[in-house]
C-alpha cells in the first residue's frame, strides 16, 4: 500500500493544475479516458471526456460570462474515491448570485483520476444560473 499514490494528493494536485492551466501536470493526473459528469438541465451539462473535455467544460462555463469562486469545506477520502465538499459562489451578468454547496466526487484508478461527478445541493438553482 505504501507504493500507491495518495488519492487526496492526486485530486488536490489536479485541481491546482487545472486552476493554474498547468496542462502537463493535469494530464499526468488524469486517465486519458477520464469522464466528468455534469448534471442538470442547462447549457453546460453533460459528460466531458479526456483533458480536452475538461477544458471544454471550463471554456463553456466562461463563455457564459460567469465567474465562480470555490471554497473547500472538507475533503473525504477512501482507497479509490475522494469527495471534495465545497461552496461555489457564482456571479453572472443579469443573474442572482449562485450559492451552491456541492460535492465533487473523484474516482481514482491506477493512481489517476478516472471519473468526476458533480453533485449539487440545489440543482434547480444551478440550472437557472447556467441556463
Amino acid at each position: 500500500m505504501a507504493n500507491n499514490p495518495d488519492p487526496v494528493d492526486i485530486v488536490l494536485r489536479l485541481r491546482a493544475a487545472l486552476e493554474a492551466q498547468d496542462l502537463e501536470t493535469a494530464s499526468s493526473l488524469l486517465r486519458d479516458d477520464v469522464v466528468q459528469h455534469v448534471p442538470g438541465n442547462h447549457t453546460t451539462n453533460g459528460d466531458y471526456t479526456g483533458l480536452a473535455g475538461l477544458l471544454e467544460f471550463g471554456a463553456a462555463s466562461r463563455a457564459t460570462g460567469a465567474h465562480t469562486e470555490r471554497e473547500v469545506v472538507d475533503v473525504l477520502a477512501g482507497a479509490d474515491h475522494v469527495a471534495v465538499y465545497c461552496n461555489i459562489t457564482g456571479h453572472r451578468p443579469g443573474r442572482p448570485v449562485l450559492h451552491n454547496p456541492t460535492l465533487h466526487l473523484y474516482r481514482i484508478e491506477d493512481g489517476r483520476v478516472a471519473e468526476i461527478w458533480f453533485h449539487n445541493r440545489d440543482q434547480a438553482a444551478v440550472d437557472a444560473f447556467w441556463s
